[in-house]
C-alpha cells in the first residue's frame, strides 16, 4: 500500500449547523470527516467522468461560496 500525504482542510460554518451535522453523522455511525472526504472524492470522480451533479445543486461559484464579487 502506498502512503499518501494528507492535509487538514478547514471550513467555517455556524456552530448550530456544525452541531446538527455532527449529530446526524454520529446517528449514522460515522463522522463528519469521513463523510466529507467521501463526498469530495465522489464529486471529483464524477467531475472527471463528465457527470452532472444533481446531488450537488449548490452554487459553488459566487459570493455565497466566499467568492469575491467584482466592483462596479
Amino acid at each position: 500500500m502506498t502512503a499518501h500525504a494528507q492535509t487538514i482542510m478547514a471550513t467555517k460554518v455556524d456552530d448550530r449547523i456544525k452541531r446538527r451535522f455532527d449529530a446526524a453523522m454520529r446517528a449514522r455511525g460515522t463522522n463528519t470527516s469521513a463523510v466529507l472526504r467521501k463526498a469530495i472524492m465522489q464529486y471529483l470522480s464524477e467531475l472527471d467522468a463528465g457527470i452532472e451533479h444533481p446531488q450537488f445543486k449548490l452554487e459553488l461559484d459566487g459570493p455565497e461560496a466566499g467568492e469575491k464579487t467584482p466592483s462596479h
